[in-house]
C-alpha cells in the first residue's frame, strides 16, 4: 500500500491554524495524524500580516524544501490548499511530482472590497463580526507589495498551467467575496491534468475552513480521491 503525505498549505497573510480544521477532518476520514503536514508559508507567522520583502519566489522555494525535508520516504504527496495556498500549491506542481491537487477557493481573480461589503451583510451576526475583523486585519498589515506579490503569483501559475499534471480536486464557493468563481472554470479549462473536477458550493464563503460545510467538503473530496 502506498505511503501517502497529506500536505495543507494556508493562505495569504494566514497561519496553519486556519487550515487545522482541513486536518481535523483527515483525521476524521481516517488519516493518521503523523502523515498531515502544515507548513508556515515564507514571510508569514502573525495572523494578518506578511513580511515586507516577501516574494512568491521565496514562499514557492522554501515550501519545495519543506517537502524535501519532511516527506522523502512517501510514496506518493496529495496537497491540499486553501485560497493563495491553492496557488502555491499549483506553483509547487510546476516542479514537483505532486500526485493529487486539492484547491480549495483559489483566487485566480479577486473581487472589489464592495463585493465583500455585500456578501457580508448579508451573513449571520457571529459570521460578519469574524470576517470583517479577518478580512479587515488582512487589508491593514498586509501592505501593497503583498498583493502585489499575489498577483505575480497569479501570472506565474497562468504562465505555467500546462505544466501542472497533477489530478486536480477544485473546490469552489458560489458566494466567495475574494476569490471571484471564475477562478475555478479558470484553472479547470487551462491546467494540463487529464484527471480534473470542479465541485460548486451554495452556500459557503471564502473561509471555507470557518464554516460547518468543511466536513462535507473533505468527505466530498475524499470520495474523488477514492474514485480517480
Amino acid at each position: 500500500m502506498d505511503k501517502i503525505a497529506y500536505i495543507i498549505i494556508h493562505g495569504f497573510s494566514g497561519i496553519p491554524k486556519d487550515v487545522e480544521s482541513i486536518k481535523q477532518q483527515l483525521i476524521i476520514n481516517g488519516i493518521d495524524e503523523k502523515d498531515i503536514f502544515i507548513p508556515l508559508l515564507k514571510g508569514h507567522g502573525i495572523k494578518g500580516k506578511i513580511e515586507i520583502g516577501t516574494k512568491y519566489e521565496d514562499i514557492i522555494s522554501d515550501s519545495k524544501e519543506y517537502i524535501k525535508d519532511n516527506c522523502s520516504v512517501y510514496d506518493k504527496i496529495y496537497v491540499f490548499g486553501y485560497s493563495m495556498g491553492g496557488l502555491v500549491s499549483m506553483g509547487l506542481a510546476v516542479d514537483l511530482k505532486i500526485d493529487k491537487l486539492v484547491l480549495l477557493n483559489a483566487p485566480m481573480h479577486v473581487w472589489s472590497f464592495r463585493n465583500f461589503i455585500w456578501t457580508i451583510a448579508n451573513r449571520p451576526i457571529n459570521q460578519k463580526i469574524y470576517h470583517m475583523k479577518t478580512v479587515l486585519s488582512s487589508f491593514r498589515y498586509s501592505k501593497i507589495r503583498g498583493s502585489l506579490e499575489l498577483m505575480r503569483l497569479q501570472k506565474y501559475v497562468r504562465d505555467n498551467f500546462k505544466k501542472i499534471t497533477s489530478d486536480v480536486y477544485i473546490v469552489q464557493s458560489k458566494h466567495d467575496y475574494v476569490a471571484q468563481p471564475i477562478s475555478a472554470n479558470e484553472i479547470f479549462n487551462e491546467v494540463g491534468s487529464k484527471e480534473k473536477k470542479i465541485k460548486w458550493y451554495e452556500e459557503t464563503t471564502h473561509f471555507l475552513p470557518d464554516e460547518k460545510d468543511i466536513a462535507g467538503v473533505i468527505t466530498d473530496v475524499f470520495n474523488w480521491i477514492n474514485l480517480s
